[in-house]
């Protein structure tokens, strides 16, 4: 069993530092925590940076509307110890992303690894 401890910001919101992995080079991004995210989000300029083409685009509802936001696969993510190959993301930049912080980790990944979370000491379990 592992265990990370994640950052915690002064709003509460939970962080982690994600390897994407590109075509072209290796971004590191810091993403929050977000259970309620079906897809992983980050910020176009992440996305530019490791040259991945767009495959398409994804409807993403949010509470007052209907987004299109082009989708993108990774070569690989890198999170928490391990790797997925040819995963998908989406790439977005809203005005409420925090400084400093590059996107949102969905629950896509987080189910994948079967990981467990404890908000209250902000302790992440993978079996």
């Amino acid at each position: 069993m592992r265990t990370y401890r994640l950052a915690r910001l002064s709003s509460g919101l939970l962080t982690t530092r994600v390897a994407l992995h590109g075509p072209s080079e290796v971004v590191g991004v810091r993403l929050v925590i977000d259970t309620g995210a079906v897809y992983t989000v980050v910020h176009p300029k992440s996305v530019e940076r490791i040259a991945v083409r767009p495959t398409g685009e994804v409807p993403v509802r949010t509470l007052e509307h209907t987004l299109r936001l082009p989708a993108f696969t990774l070569e690989r993510i890198s999170v928490f110890g391990a790797t997925r190959d040819q995963y998908p993301i989406l790439a977005y930049a809203p005005a409420a992303f925090t400084p400093g912080i590059d996107g949102v980790l969905g629950i896509d990944i987080l189910r994948s690894l079967a990981a467990r979370l404890d908000f209250s000491t902000g302790i992440l379990t993978i079996p």
